[in-house]
């Protein structure tokens, strides 16, 4: 009877405990279903709030582009107004600049008892007195006396290397006759540079500046010598000199998207100044040079360095081209008192002709004439983008 009691009981207790744990069960079945609808209550509203996000992102990023751009043409605007503007004032000081550089007499000359015979009545004009009381006055946009620094000679001439970097093609040379210091001015000892080098500092220190624009620079180097043209920083047409082969190369001159070109000259990237030191010095070694009564080393070429800048606006998108042309000119000769004779005599005539031939082409531009004969030479019809034009 006691065991079937203790049965009995036993199984009243697993009931017990089979009702407590289906109890249990039936909680976490509840807990479990209430779990479940959370997880899709919240996926639902985690799906509704990153589709806000992404509305409200695509909204966001749509506003900052319309912005930027915005930005951008206010940009393009303000700096297409500043070019203009500026270039706008360059053009109001003459497109074309003639300066009167005097120098000092040398040693030899004061030796000989040679005198000055000029004055300068104003900062823009010169005055000779001929042997036989002649006098004449001549105007010109500035005059240099025999005072004058390679750094006041470059200052007025300094703001046209910003024109370069805005898109505009810069010439400069020196025109005057044999031993009149043309190289001098242009170049310069280097100890006191000239022209062309204090130009090509102010290129490139201002391209380093310019953070909103990624410049690339080459430059071409060439002589126009007897109306030929011999590209300097070919190492082959160097080492040949004038009086080489036959059968050399003919460079022709071209009109191209860019304006006037030679194909096929040499071209050398640079980053400063000092390439173009080298690349200079390495061409004027081969340069046509002769002795004359009036030079011990007078050019018989006209040197041409080409400096090609590429600007690419990393804000506006806009792409700019231009070239600074620096013309180191032979000088313009009296036969009689250069004493040339034979090839030298030959050099000397193409010289004048090329030189007349420019002075013919800047007239004209400066009497706003319908034909500038850019054609009669081919020191001119090379440098007629960087003459007329917007240059």
């Amino acid at each position: 009877m006691g065991n079937a009691a203790d049965a009995k009981d036993s199984v009243r207790a697993v009931s017990a405990s089979v009702g407590t744990l289906e109890t249990q069960a039936d909680a976490l079945r509840r807990e479990n279903k209430d779990v479940r609808k959370s997880i899709v209550e919240q996926r639902e509203s985690f799906t509704v709030a990153i589709a806000e996000f992404g509305r409200a992102l695509r909204d966001k990023l749509e506003s900052q582009t319309l912005a930027l751009q915005e930005f951008q043409s206010k940009y393009r605007a303000e700096s297409l107004k500043r070019k203009i503007l500026y270039n706008k004032l360059q053009e109001l000081r003459g497109n074309i600049r003639v300066y009167c550089r005097v120098r000092t007499l040398l040693r030899d000359e004061i030796a000989e008892g040679l005198r000055s015979c000029v004055t300068f009545p104003a900062e823009n004009e010169i005055t000779i007195s001929g042997d036989e009381g002649g006098v004449k006055t001549f105007e010109f946009d500035q005059v240099f006396g025999p005072q004058a620094t390679q750094e006041e000679v470059f200052t007025d001439m300094e703001p046209l290397i910003n024109s370069v970097l805005d898109g505009y093609n810069v010439c400069v040379f020196a025109y005057g006759q044999t031993g009149a210091g043309k190289t001098f001015t242009m170049m310069g000892p280097k100890t006191n540079r000239g022209v062309n080098f204090r130009a090509l500092d102010k290129l490139f220190a201002t391209t380093r500046d310019d953070r909103d624009t990624a410049y690339t620079i080459v430059v071409n180097y060439l002589e126009i010598y007897n109306e030929e043209i011999r590209d300097l920083l070919n190492p082959e047409e160097a080492a040949a000199g004038w009086g080489g082969k036959k059968d050399r190369k003919k460079y022709e001159i071209r009109r191209g998207p860019s304006g006037m070109f030679v194909p096929d000259l040499t071209e050398v990237p640079v980053r400063n100044t000092q390439d173009c030191l080298a690349i200079m010095e390495r061409g004027d070694k081969a340069r046509a040079v002769t002795a004359t009564a009036m030079n011990d080393v007078s050019s018989r070429s006209h040197s041409i360095m080409q400096v090609l800048v590429t600007g690419q606006n990393r804000i506006s998108g806009t792409t700019t081209t231009a070239k600074l042309t620096l013309v180191d000119l032979a000088g313009s000769e009296r036969v009689g008192k250069s004493q040339a004779s034979g090839q030298a005599l030959t050099e000397a005539a193409a010289i004048n002709k090329s030189l007349s031939c420019l002075g013919n082409c800047i007239s004209a531009l400066q009497t706003k004439k319908p034909h500038v004969p850019y054609r009669d030479s081919k020191l001119t019809n090379l440098l007629q983008d960087s003459l007329g034009g917007d240059s």
